[in-house]
């Protein structure tokens, strides 16, 4: 049986070190505020990790990082860590519902999302990703090897939204246009927003990153948040 790190509401905030680092175990976090630490947010190894409703913000290091890992990430707001959003290796993951921001910067490696060697089953969609900056690659998201990413809000990043390698369905880049965000980094999607009701209409997805039901329309819409 692997040993269990559980985190409920708590702030791990100014360590020297990274907030939650954890090899060979399970991790849940929920609800807990993970902010301005000296290395990453919260990084596994050889884990099964489930992180819901956490702000991993401002952090030194990457937001999450997980190498070899069973992962689950909904209803996240990972923003403004300094190198990088996401980071994913090897691993097997299902990322819903984040709002992934700001994150990384002209010297990172790491921009909002980068993805190398996803397991079978992996899935990335009804995210937001936006802002976020890498050096040498495109600032949104990152594919190493071919993979699809769904109704998602992608767009504003350095130096280009999707890698070569990354397709995408049912979701908006720069090149669509206007998201029409709230604004003033706040992610949620204004009433008249070309991404209401445009998701996936096959999907099961039931909630956004505020609980709330999906969808409340003809069909969900992209990104993390479905318009009231």
């Amino acid at each position: 049986v692997q040993p269990s790190v559980s985190l409920r509401g708590s702030t791990v905030e100014g360590c020297n070190g990274g907030g939650v680092s954890a090899t060979s175990c399970t991790v849940s976090l929920d609800g807990n505020e993970i902010s301005g630490n000296a290395g990453g947010g919260v990084t596994a190894t050889s884990c099964t990790v489930s992180l819901d409703g956490n702000e991993i913000i401002g952090n030194a290091g990457g937001g999450v990082s997980a190498t070899s890992c069973t992962v689950s990430l909904d209803g996240n707001e990972i923003i403004g860590n300094a190198g990088g959003g996401v980071y994913l290796a090897s691993s097997a993951f299902t990322l819903v519902n984040n709002v992934i921001a700001l994150n990384g910067g002209p010297t990172a490696t790491h921009g909002g999302v980068s993805i190398f060697q996803a397991q079978a089953g992996s899935s990335l969609e009804f995210n937001t990703v936006v802002g976020n900056d890498a050096q040498a690659v495109e600032g949104g998201i990152v594919c190493y090897q071919a993979f699809t990413v769904g109704s998602s809000i992608v767009v504003q990043n350095q130096d280009g939204d999707l890698s070569a390698l990354c397709s995408s369905t049912h979701s908006f880049t720069t090149a669509s246009g206007d998201p029409l965000f709230v604004g003033s980094g706040d992610y949620h999607i204004l009433p008249g927003s070309p991404c209401i009701d445009a998701g996936d209409p096959g999907s099961s997805l039931d909630h956004d990153i505020d609980g709330q039901a999906r969808p409340l329309g003809t069909g969900p819409d992209i990104g993390a948040d479905e318009a009231m």
